[in-house]
């Protein structure tokens, strides 16, 4: 998927996700959530390992606790 596809998927512009991809911002937690759920993994997100299984723990717990009722 290009830079284009998944600005339209994440309700957001290719100009944020290229900001992203080059280390110049960084997503809302409302987008890595969304990035989380498309498959992307902890590691490739935020650059850890996914052997740590307590923060694997923690970041699903507060995926969930974000999920509007």
């Amino acid at each position: 998927m290009n830079q284009s596809e998944l600005a339209r998927r994440l309700g957001t512009t290719s100009a944020n996700v290229s900001k992203w991809v080059r280390g110049e911002g960084v997503p809302s937690y409302g987008i890595c959530v969304s990035l989380l759920k498309m498959g992307m993994t902890q590691e490739e997100l935020f650059g850890v390992s996914s052997g740590r299984d307590d923060f694997d723990r923690r970041v699903w717990e507060a995926i969930e606790r974000g999920r509007p009722a």
